[in-house]
């Protein structure tokens, strides 16, 4: 039976990242999970969604304020498809430059520093509540979403991708699959196109240079608060 805590279902927050982590550690966990994959979650989605963004709009529900978000890069992403369509897609990281900066003598492997997907505190005298919170022998959360789409019908695959970006990654994968699958554009287009990144510390939207003026106009009319940048998000993928 599926018991969540009474704050996340009164508020119908379904990003509540304080109640993810390794299930060996937090039991809970997978019973948020299994919500996400229900038709009442999806409710819970659209239900979220604001019409019109205030400064006074409340995004605890989607940032707790308990941890802080770190930075990363030095992710990379492999797609491969055979002739009779064994697909791989395949996310690997060591979540900063030169990763934890320390080089195994002996396999000349540079090591990770996959302690950076943890999350920590924003105030050192705070204690760490959060399922994703350090531990012995326990894995953090990860923000890679690898894709293998297939057709209903005969299980031909018809999309392999993946990317990196760090947290960015989910919404970039979104993105690319609706570029393909709601707008029919070719696998080329669908990559190049300029990406839109939610942010909510702070409450605001990454824009990638050469996005659509009505697109940033229309955002600008909800009330969202728009920066641009370059891109920060890479994409691989193979369209069938």
């Amino acid at each position: 039976m599926l018991s969540l805590p009474r704050d996340y279902v009164a508020n119908s927050t379904p990003q509540q990242r304080d109640l993810l982590g390794d299930p060996a550690f937090c039991s809970r966990a997978r019973d948020v999970v299994n919500h996400m994959l229900t038709d009442n979650f999806s409710g819970e989605v659209r239900e979220a969604i604001r019409l019109v963004i205030t400064d006074i709009t409340p995004l605890t529900p989607y940032n707790p304020p308990v941890t802080w978000p770190i930075t990363s890069s030095g992710t990379t992403h492999v797609v491969v498809t055979d002739k009779d369509g064994m697909s791989i897609s395949l996310t690997t990281t060591i979540n900063h430059l030169f990763g934890s900066k320390i080089l195994d003598p002996t396999s000349g492997v540079l090591l990770n520093n996959q302690m950076n997907d943890f999350t920590y505190p924003s105030d050192p005298d705070h204690k760490n509540t959060t399922c994703n919170n350090v531990e012995p022998k326990k894995r953090p959360l990860s923000g890679a979403a690898p894709v293998i789409i297939t057709e209903r019908k005969n299980n031909r695959t018809v999309l392999v991708a993946g990317g990196n970006g760090g947290s960015r990654i989910p919404a970039l994968m979104v993105q690319i699959i609706m570029n393909l699958l709601d707008l029919n554009l070719n696998i080329t287009e669908a990559v190049s196109l300029p990406r839109i990144m939610p942010v909510s510390q702070p409450n605001l939207y990454l824009v990638e240079s050469g996005m659509d003026g009505k697109v940033m106009l229309f955002l600008k009319e909800k009330g969202q608060d728009l920066v641009c940048e370059t891109s920060h998000t890479g994409v691989q993928a193979l369209w069938t």
